[in-house]
């Protein structure tokens, strides 16, 4: 939500409305497909994996490698509770950042410029990127 928005209360109010309990269903699809946010949500849903009675395995896949998903334990799911209840702030993470710091990092790598000259190049390209996306 902007902070310029003509709409903020309505737009508050539509957020609040998406996060209820009751909008985060859960079954053997919606748990598979990661994490609700809401708290009991999340809750229900360990609850529901660690009662399921799967015939299939769940999987993620990594680089074509195949990981088996076990099913989780009490004791897992209160170690990823605590975990996210003691989350305190988040990270932003800009793909086009990571790409202007690879292209750079790459000619320091190369032998074509120094540290400093890529440090230099880098925080510019990151500034002009950024001055341009507000």
């Amino acid at each position: 939500m902007s902070s310029q928005s003509n709409y903020k209360q309505q737009a508050y109010e539509f957020i609040k409305f998406c996060m209820k309990e009751e909008n985060f269903s859960v079954n053997e699809i919606t748990c598979s497909n990661g994490f609700p946010v809401n708290r009991n949500a999340l809750k229900k849903s360990f609850d529901f994996e660690m009662n399921a009675n799967k015939e299939n395995k769940n999987y993620y896949i990594v680089q074509d490698v195949e990981y088996e998903i076990a099913t989780p334990t009490q004791e897992a799911a209160d170690i990823v509770m605590t975990f996210l209840e003691n989350i305190h702030s988040g990270q932003f993470r800009d793909s086009y950042v990571g790409a202007i710091i690879q292209e750079e990092g790459g000619k320091f790598l190369a032998g074509d410029c120094s540290a400093e000259d890529v440090a230099k190049s880098i925080q510019n390209r990151v500034s002009l990127y950024l001055s341009e996306q507000n």
